[in-house]
């Protein structure tokens, strides 16, 4: 080998993976499966998910109810959430009920079908 210290990395490196009990992951995000995962799923949705990732950003009070009566799983989503990038006017009230229900249709992909959005200040 040209370079010793590649040598050197790959001995380490091995040695590392054949050590009991030491499991190494690149992406704690795919160890959560989003059948089971309230807290997954969430992450999903607000992150992943191709509308509402999107348009909020950060989200509390978040709660997943699930029914699964036939197939796919379905689910409910809530949360008071942020809008990304509001426009300036609206800075003194950016934040909005969320209300998403959807699909989860594999361990890693779930589809949003409805969606609501409610200001949640300002003369409600």
């Amino acid at each position: 080998m040209k370079n010793p210290s590649k040598l050197c990395w790959l001995v380490a490196a091995m040695a590392l993976m054949s050590a009991p009990g030491l499991t190494l992951s690149m992406d704690a995000k795919s160890d959560a499966n989003l059948f089971s995962s309230d807290e997954r799923l969430i992450d999903y949705l607000t992150h992943d998910d191709v509308v509402l990732s999107r348009v909020v950003s950060a989200c509390s009070n978040a709660k997943i109810s699930r029914s699964r009566k036939g197939s796919p799983m379905w689910f409910s989503f809530t949360a008071d959430c942020d809008v990304r990038n509001p426009a300036e006017e609206d800075l003194d009230c950016p934040t909005y009920r969320v209300e998403a229900r959807g699909t989860v249709d594999t361990p890693s992909h779930a589809t949003v079908r409805r969606t609501t959005l409610q200001l949640v200040c300002g003369g409600n």
